[in-house]
């Protein structure tokens, strides 16, 4: 235990240290939870499906706003198929009546997108969540029954019966598929669809359409006519600007970008962009994960920005890792699961980075430390997994750039990394030479020198390893053993 306490002061100065890694912002983007008056709120986006009047226009299903400019609306696939004329709307509580267009209905996935044909003003809309459903998580269902003019909710916990498919217990009648499934939050993060009969009437279980395996169904209807004002935001570098526009702030939202345009403006500029960047950079990619992620729009479209984004690996590995940072420090389950999978993704390119085709390009230094960097990472993320061959792998990470590395802060920061690693494994023999010499290359934070000491301490009479150039060399190889 004693080389782990001294490892934690390690790891947090030299992470502070090298290349920037902390953002240095503390604002929160995270939905809140509801009270009661907030999720009366958000049942006003809630809508009646019906029939057209020349079809008798019988009451057939539940859906949802999600977009007011575009008019968009979600249900169940099955609520319109066998409709011959496009259906109705009606908000909570009012007879009026809207028309509107079926833009797409399949039966697998059972989804169905309508929209407001023409145009209704000032819609009140839902919030989505594509970051998969929390099995965890009591969620509200805001169906409609049969005929009900106002929703009538019921809670349940979601249990997964596939990747794409949960069950629901909650009293349910066949009129609330396509209703909104909400978290506590008040995301959407789920579709009802049909249920499990149990007296003839009702239904003890419904089933549930997640919607991030709808995801790119919904965002390709979604027009991208705020797309650019939205990445524009995103890149400004301003805290200011971004907290008005990505933080939850209650009801109402003034210059508030809902999830959906969000998710939107990211898809579309991943996929007209990539590498060819229209913008400057943003400054803070990390920030901008953090964005992405605590909104609930899921760690895959994070990581595919950041990766479209970077001018190289190297560079993606790096935010990758400024971001597990952050997340790791939150400590909660979910903080440190996205912590694990950013740590092990960065991992991946910084590899990528080393074995790259132009290695010419790259002078000794740039190589140095991206090899410090990843042995920095892969201590991080063996604090995490416990496993030995990840901290086996910061140890070669860190002799490459031992040997790479010019004389000074670098090659400094490189050998407290190697003694980190060894010191963390429970390998005394080679931390002590280590320290000493990150010393003797001129570290000067207290952590090395206290490293060194404990290090000593847990040698007791042992002998130090010799750490020539070709122990660090043979160690360094084992990089190219896997990824």
């Amino acid at each position: 235990m004693r080389c782990l306490r001294y490892w934690v002061g390690a790891a947090t100065a030299w992470a502070l240290f090298a290349l920037s890694l902390s953002t240095g912002h503390t604002t929160e983007y995270s939905f809140h939870l509801q009270d009661s008056s907030t999720k009366t709120r958000s049942l006003v986006a809630t809508v009646r499906v019906f029939k057209s009047g020349k079809e008798g226009g019988d009451q057939v299903g539940s859906g949802f706003v999600i977009d007011s400019l575009d008019g968009l609306i979600l249900t169940a696939g099955h609520v319109v198929r066998d409709l011959k004329q496009d259906p109705l709307v009606a908000f909570p509580g009012s007879t009026d009546r809207y028309p509107v267009k079926v833009v797409t209905a399949t039966m697998k996935p059972d989804l169905a997108v309508l929209q407001f044909n023409p145009l209704v003003n000032d819609v009140d809309i839902l919030e989505v969540q594509f970051d998969g459903i929390n099995k965890e998580q009591v969620h509200e269902l805001t169906g409609y029954a049969r005929s009900n003019s106002e929703p009538e909710e019921e809670a349940g916990q979601p249990s997964p019966s596939d990747k794409c498919m949960y069950n629901m217990k909650a009293m349910t009648i066949h009129g609330d598929s396509g209703s909104a499934v909400l978290t506590s939050e008040g995301l959407v993060d789920g579709i009802a669809l049909e249920g499990v009969e149990s007296d003839g009437t009702y239904y003890s279980e419904m089933r549930v359409l997640s919607l991030s395996c709808v995801k790119d169904i919904i965002i390709k209807i979604v027009s991208d006519n705020q797309s650019i004002a939205i990445i524009n935001s995103l890149f400004s570098g301003s805290e200011d600007v971004m907290r008005r526009a990505f933080q939850p702030p209650p009801p109402p939202r003034p210059r508030w970008v809902s999830n959906l345009r969000l998710a939107k403006a990211i898809s579309s500029w991943i996929e007209k962009y990539k590498a060819q960047i229209p913008f400057n950079r943003p400054m803070d990619l990390p920030e901008l994960m953090r964005i992405i992620v605590q909104r609930g729009l899921g760690y895959e479209l994070a990581s595919a920005f950041n990766q479209a984004t970077a001018r190289n690996d190297s560079d993606a590995a790096d935010s990758l890792q400024q971001f597990a940072d952050y997340e790791s420090k939150k400590g909660t389950k979910a903080d440190v699961k996205y912590a694990y999978t950013a740590y092990g993704e960065a991992k991946s390119l910084y590899i990528n980075y080393l074995r790259g085709s132009d290695p010419g390009q790259r002078d000794r230094s740039q190589l140095a430390a991206a090899n410090w960097s990843a042995a920095v990472n892969m201590i991080k993320l063996a604090r995490i997994s416990g496993k030995q061959e990840d901290t086996d792998k910061a140890g070669s990470f860190a002799s490459a750039a031992i040997l790479l590395a010019p004389s000074g802060p670098l090659k400094a920061a490189s050998w407290a990394s190697l003694a980190g690693a060894a010191h963390m494994a429970g390998n005394p023999g080679v931390a002590v030479p280590a320290y000493k010499a990150a010393l003797a290359e001129g570290a000067t934070a207290a952590w090395v020198s206290q490293g060194l000491v404990a290090a000593k301490e847990d040698l007791g009479g042992g002998a130090e390893i010799d750490l020539s150039a070709g122990y660090l060399t043979t160690r360094a190889r084992t990089i190219e053993q896997g990824s």
